[in-house]
């Protein structure tokens, strides 16, 4: 009967701590996600919001001249134009 109760206890107590670092382990996991996912945010937008407001502006420039363009041959005429321009920075 002891050796039973023993095994029992020791068994309980290694399936405890297996979940209670199973569980820490998941919130190390879910903080660590979290906080790369703020500081890629962070750093992200320090270098992509200067790109973004100039691709912004750019495609909205291109955009307008589309829209006022006369015919469907133009449009595409000045976009393939505007854009083969605009890949080569």
């Amino acid at each position: 009967m002891l050796p039973w109760l023993v095994f029992e206890g020791i068994s309980s107590l290694a399936l405890t701590g297996t979940m209670l670092c199973m569980f820490l382990t998941e919130v190390r996991q879910i903080f660590n996600s979290y906080m790369m996912i703020a500081f890629g945010f962070s750093i992200t937008n320090v270098f992509m919001c200067p790109l973004e407001v100039y691709l912004w502006i750019k495609y909205w420039n291109i955009f307008r001249e589309i829209k006022f363009s006369k015919s469907i041959e133009e449009k595409v005429v000045n976009f393939y134009n505007i854009e083969r321009g605009a890949l080569t920075f």
